[in-house]
């Protein structure tokens, strides 16, 4: 991961195209916040 896309991790924005991979990518997301 580039340490300019942790700015994303406050915002809606996610640096993915949408699909699978993006479900993915918030679910781990998700998980990595709580």
């Amino acid at each position: 991961r580039e340490p300019e896309d942790d700015e994303d991790l406050n915002g809606p924005r996610i640096p993915l195209p949408l699909g699978d991979g993006h479900k993915e990518w918030s679910y781990l997301m998700r998980r990595t916040m709580q």
